[in-house]
């Protein structure tokens, strides 16, 4: 039986123990503290959601950090005072609203803070949008059998609002040859991993993503297939008052052949039958006949 020496020494070493690891924790939560207000630091008056400090820390540390292990050192700052927890939101990866963290020193700006998002991205010049648009499609090819930009880029417009791309994705099957996915999915991540891309909506037809920058702006990725290929590209060039027409039949003012209809991206005829347009020129030849995208009005 230990002697009361021994168990006096064993409980002393323990105490020894148990403070050296809390001293260890405060350390670690310290410089985590340190971290994050350096983040929103640089971001400025943009401000952070926990979110996007838990990609930053994926990004410096080469491993997933999840919001939950940020969330807590942020709620400690918004306590201590040396953050402010923002009434402005933005989207996270999986969906959900965000508040926006910025520094004390940008208080006086905050109501500016509700503004900032995707919504709030000036126009980009021609040239500035096709860089960022040729830089996406690069990315995005080897997970699609088919890409192409559209949208005002597409009409090569003057100024861009958001970047509009069209594509079918690769499939990918399992061991039985059933799809399983597809092969643009894990690109998508990947982005969204190291910051390239931010998620703001995410349907299995349709996608949105803002795309941060020096100018910042929006990605809208409209997912096709080969018998719808023809059609959406057609309707997602635009402009909104030309592809309105092109599904309107003429005798209601468009330029759809009398007869045919525009649903769920194909065409079908007076017989009720869908026709094939697997390229866009199959559609318009049904609409009013070819034009360049640059000349539609």
């Amino acid at each position: 039986m230990a002697t009361s020496p021994d168990i006096c020494r064993g409980r002393h070493q323990g105490n020894e123990c148990s403070e050296a690891a809390h001293e260890r924790n405060q350390a670690t939560s310290d410089a985590q503290r340190r971290w994050i207000l350096r983040q929103v630091q640089l971001a400025g008056p943009a401000g952070l959601t926990t979110d996007e400090l838990a990609q930053a820390a994926s990004r410096d540390r080469g491993y997933e950090v999840p919001p939950n292990r940020i969330s807590g050192r942020v709620s400690e700052l918004v306590g201590l005072g040396q953050l402010i927890r923002t009434r402005a939101r933005r989207p996270t990866r999986t969906g959900s609203l965000a508040a926006v963290h910025i520094l004390p020193a940008f208080g006086q700006r905050i109501s500016n803070i509700a503004t900032i998002g995707p919504a709030a991205h000036a126009r980009l010049p021609l040239a500035a949008g096709q860089v960022i648009a040729q830089a996406l499609v690069s990315e995005l090819r080897r997970g699609c059998l088919r890409i192409e930009v559209a949208g005002s880029l597409r009409r090569e417009a003057k100024t861009v609002g958001d970047i509009e791309i069209v594509c079918i994705p690769r499939p990918v099957e399992d061991l039985f040859g059933q799809t399983c996915g597809s092969a643009l999915d894990p690109i998508l991540a990947e982005l969204q991993r190291f910051g390239r891309l931010r998620f703001i909506k995410n349907g299995p037809r349709y996608k949105r993503f803002e795309v941060p920058g020096r100018q910042p702006t929006c990605l809208d990725l409209f997912l096709v297939t080969t018998d719808t290929w023809g059609v959406q590209l057609a309707i997602r060039t635009g402009p909104a008052v030309f592809s309105r027409a092109l599904v309107t039949s003429v005798s209601l003012g468009g330029l759809l052949r009398e007869g045919h209809r525009v649903r769920d991206g194909r065409v079908w005829g007076p017989d009720g039958r869908a026709i094939a347009t697997p390229e866009e020129r199959d559609f318009l030849e049904l609409s009013g006949g070819w034009r360049e995208p640059r000349e539609r009005r």
